[in-house]
């Protein structure tokens, strides 16, 4: 989650408002989600792990809100678990090299926490992909 009293970024305070109004989430929930719409929007770069031995917490990290949503589901769980599979995905050459998690299966869960969002990644994943051409 986003330090809300550190961050002054304006595009960031205005998404944060938008995910509010346009999607009826509340303060909190739209905090929890506007890393991932930040990383879709092209606010944020993509994240790159670049040593195996960060990525092993990580997809630990991943593996336990797995966990945790499957469980319980919760509004504050989705954001968190979208987020980190869009770092997982946006790494998946270093993914071959971490057992336990499986990049096709965190774009499933992606898809289902928010079908709409999860259109929005892949056509952005596409559109790095054809600038890098």
């Amino acid at each position: 989650m986003l330090d809300w009293q550190q961050i002054r970024d304006g595009a960031l305070a205005a998404l944060k408002k938008a995910l509010e109004k346009n999607h009826g989430m509340t303060a909190s929930v739209a905090a929890e989600w506007v890393a991932s719409y930040a990383c879709i929007e092209g606010i944020f770069q993509p994240k790159t792990i670049r040593l195996k031995d960060e990525l092993k917490p990580f997809v630990d990290s991943y593996l336990a809100l797995e966990r945790a949503y499957k469980k319980r589901g919760n509004a504050v769980i989705k954001p968190r678990l979208f987020i980190r599979a869009i770092i997982l995905c946006d790494n998946e050459e270093m993914l071959k090299r971490v057992k336990g998690v499986d990049f096709i299966k965190a774009r499933t869960r992606m898809k289902e926490l928010d079908p709409p969002l999860f259109n929005r990644y892949m056509h952005s994943i596409r559109s790095r992909q054809t600038e890098h051409k």
